[in-house]
């Protein structure tokens, strides 16, 4: 079997990576392992995507503007609150989408809704051909293609192989591409939440020493209002507080909550993973290119993954199309040191931000919980500092050059 381009994972990160460049007519051809998730079987649990304004014109280039209406919350403010000290009062830091112009950052919508929207189009799309119920074996790099053999024994040429097979990468390996990995011991717990007071579109993230603690809008539900959570607490305390009977977990919601939402009650059945970063320590090898979790993981903090891995989908199906219109091999060395060169800053700074920011988060240590506080109280007398951390947080490369619209192309 060939086709141009070979995805390897069918997660969100991958199907938008097959269907931008099926749109611009590239034949692309998908192997996922495991059934897409669809809207009607599907049961949202607490794994949300906060996507920003990149990450919103990049799919609304798919045509999904009504998705994040019809099935996503606006977030027009984000709070962070310091109150890692019991002894004094909270620090607290307002930063209204308003003040930049905007009338939200973005939208919050659940993962396994965008993962059934997108799969659904993927499989009406005839420039996409999904190979279901298969994993890659190995691959053969030849000077002029990639074969792709699957554990089923069926064998794919394509000129180019996208790795978007997640965090524990099997494309990755097979390059023998490294990575560096930072454990923090850390987990993080998600959820649904109702709750009596409405959350007027503020997504709520609260500093403590196990982690942050965050609370994230989502629309209302048979009149209740519905927020998403995203606790971070040290794997010892967050395998104790998952074996909680509902009634202890509500009262401990309610409690890190500080009563702000009202009521809280579970939406939905809680959920906990440990968290790992991990950064590639190569974007691409011969015919192969890396993308979102395969190429970098990291803390939940910031809502930065998905939104820092959509910008390599944008980013590599431009410079593909690119490529396709001047008649270059789509998997040459020199078309992928294009994609690396475009994309290493953006997610070298992104993934140590992070990384430095959870450390400064998530401790107990006197200094750094001074630092913290007298960083928000600056950020809160200073608008101007205040607005460069707002523009900065939605567009860290500085111009919206490698975004995708619909009439570009």
């Amino acid at each position: 079997m060939k086709t141009e381009i070979l995805i390897i994972g069918g997660g969100i990160a991958g199907l938008t990576q097959a269907l931008l460049l099926a749109q611009k007519g590239l034949s692309v051809t998908m192997v996922e392992p495991y059934p897409f998730p669809t809207q009607k079987k599907t049961a949202n649990n607490g794994r949300t995507a906060a996507l920003m304004g990149a990450s919103i014109k990049i799919l609304n280039a798919l045509d999904l503007e009504d998705a994040f209406i019809n099935h996503g919350s606006p977030l027009k403010t984000m709070r962070i609150i310091d109150d890692s000290n019991p002894n004094i009062d909270p620090v607290q830091i307002d930063f209204p989408a308003a003040d930049i112009g905007l009338n939200e950052f973005g939208y919050n919508i659940p993962n396994q809704t965008l993962h059934a929207l997108l799969a659904k189009k993927a499989q009406k799309d005839q420039n996409i051909e999904i190979i279901h119920g298969a994993k890659l074996s190995h691959f053969k790099q030849h000077q002029a293609s990639i074969t792709a053999i699957l554990d089923n024994g069926h064998e794919i040429t394509a000129s180019l192989l996208i790795g978007a097979d997640g965090k524990n990468s099997q494309t990755r390996q097979l390059a023998n591409i490294g990575v560096k990995e930072r454990d923090y011991d850390q987990s993080a717990i998600t959820c649904l939440i109702s709750h009596t007071r409405p959350h007027n579109h503020i997504s709520t993230e609260h500093h403590r020493p196990g982690g942050p603690f965050t609370t994230v809008p989502m629309p209302d539900e048979n009149g209740c209002h519905i927020s998403s959570v995203v606790w971070v607490e040290k794997t010892g305390d967050s395998e104790r507080y998952i074996k909680l009977d509902k009634q202890a977990f509500e009262k401990a919601l309610q409690t890190r909550t500080r009563g702000e939402l009202g009521e809280i009650k579970l939406a939905s059945n809680p959920e906990s993973w440990p968290l790992k970063a991990v950064i590639a320590q190569a974007l691409t090898a011969p015919r192969i290119a890396l993308i979102a979790e395969a190429a970098h993981a990291m803390s939940p903090i910031g809502a930065q993954g998905l939104n820092l891995s959509l910008r390599d989908v944008a980013t590599l199906t431009e410079i593909l199309i690119d490529a396709a219109r001047l008649g270059e091999d789509l998997g040459s060395d020199l078309v992928l040191k294009r994609y690396a060169k475009r994309r290493h800053f953006d997610i070298q700074t992104r993934f140590n931000g992070v990384d430095g920011y959870n450390r400064i988060v998530s401790n107990n240590i006197g200094f750094l919980r001074g630092l913290r506080r007298a960083g928000l109280k600056t950020l809160k007398n200073i608008p101007a500092f205040k607005n460069i951390a707002m523009q900065h947080g939605l567009n860290p490369m500085g111009d919206d050059d490698f975004l995708l619209s619909k009439n570009q192309f």
